[in-house]
């Protein structure tokens, strides 16, 4: 993914250290010359260090080639600007930090997906909601394990496979196990007997012995 990251404070750091793990392009726009030099040295990711409220900037970040924006400062205001101008720039994923509760109908209005700034598991939630936006509720475990829902769309493998049968092995990976499955606000029981059908419009928990790769994930959404 190529992601642009605006504020390079600590949210911005911990998003940078967990966007770097992966196979990312990483630009990060910080208008304070040290937090700049500090992230560029310490992280193989591209630094500005500009005012990212102008488009100028954004575009020379590279908004055109962008598949997420997040700004993670800590002034409300100036998320918001940035959110605005990646919508006008067309970039397709918006996400954003909010320092106080009260403007989250503001981002939304515009279509930005938020959270509330609690450091470092904003990092974590801010990277998850841009590499698979269709998985929710993501849940970091000690150990690395960790627990998420994902939705089964109609044309998903999972659709039509059957689940909770003793004698048949079920579609996933061993690291991966299923705890629930919610469908029309009703939790159904998986276990005993011939188990159930996954239909499309289900939603999946899963418990993941480990961190949920990419790769695992992509699978999971797909046909």
């Amino acid at each position: 993914m190529y992601l642009i990251i605006v504020g390079g404070g600590k949210i911005g750091r911990d998003l940078v250290e967990t966007a770097s793990g992966e196979p990312n392009n990483i630009v990060v726009i910080e208008s304070e010359e040290k937090k700049a030099k500090a992230i560029s040295r310490d992280f193989d990711v591209s630094v500005l260090n500009a005012d990212a409220t102008s488009k100028e900037v954004l575009n020379e970040a590279g908004a055109d080639r962008a598949d997420a924006l997040i700004a993670t400062t800590s002034e409300d205001s100036v998320n918001l600007i940035v959110a605005f101008l990646g919508k006008e720039l067309g970039i397709g994923e918006l996400i954003s930090v909010i320092n106080d509760r009260g403007h989250r109908n503001i981002f939304f209005e515009i279509g930005v997906r938020v959270t509330q700034n609690l450091t470092r598991q904003t990092a974590q939630y801010l990277y998850n909601a841009v590499r698979e936006p269709k998985i929710e509720q993501f849940i970091n475990l000690a150990g690395g394990a960790q627990i998420f829902k994902i939705a089964v769309i109609e044309e998903s493998y999972l659709a039509g496979e059957r689940v909770g049968n003793p004698d048949e092995e079920d579609p996933f990976p061993p690291s991966l196990s299923l705890i629930a499955v919610e469908r029309e606000d009703e939790t159904i029981e998986i276990e005993g007997g011939e188990g159930i059908e996954i239909k499309a419009g289900d939603s999946l928990t899963f418990f993941s012995q480990k961190r949920a790769s990419d790769r695992l994930l992509r699978h999971l959404r797909s046909t």
